[in-house]
């Protein structure tokens, strides 16, 4: 979080070019109020969304959906996550949006994006980030910054 803090108030980055990626809506809630504390209302206009919430925006899904409101099952999250990767790489089409531009569509705006406990993603929340971040792609404008947040204390220590 003093990293997200340090480049709104420090580097005068717009608070609408972060995002920040964490694993559920609680952890959301703790990481909005903790930069808002240190950044102050800037931190208003940061972008933080759980990976599966930011998955549901891409993809234009929505817990509104016929099977989410009748209760029947249908929300598999990997197959979101899935989807994501697949219309920011270009691998599915979005009526109206050429596939090789999805992704700087979907995204634009977006220069930063920290990942909390990153210790902790596993390999298909690895390719979520990588599309999201870009890279692979050719060109460094296009490119953005990953700032990885982690827990010494959670992580596996090899001797």
């Amino acid at each position: 979080m003093h990293r997200c803090a340090w480049l709104i108030k420090a580097k005068s980055v717009d608070p609408s070019s972060i995002l920040v990626l964490c694993f559920n809506h609680q952890a959301m809630l703790e990481l909005r109020k903790r930069i808002k504390e240190l950044a102050g209302h800037s931190a208003d206009f940061v972008t933080a969304m759980t990976y599966h919430g930011f998955a549901m925006r891409l993809a234009g899904r929505s817990f509104m959906e016929k099977p989410y409101r009748s209760g029947e099952d249908g929300l598999n999250f990997d197959t979101i996550i899935d989807e994501a990767i697949d219309i920011l790489t270009g691998d599915k089409e979005i009526a109206g949006i050429d596939p090789s531009e999805a992704r700087e569509s979907h995204l634009a705006g977006f220069r930063y994006i920290l990942v909390d406990e990153y210790q902790d993603i596993d390999e298909r929340q690895y390719r979520f980030i990588s599309a999201l971040t870009g890279r692979l792609e050719q060109d460094s404008e296009t490119r953005i910054s990953i700032m990885a947040v982690g827990d010494d204390d959670q992580s596996i220590q090899c001797h």
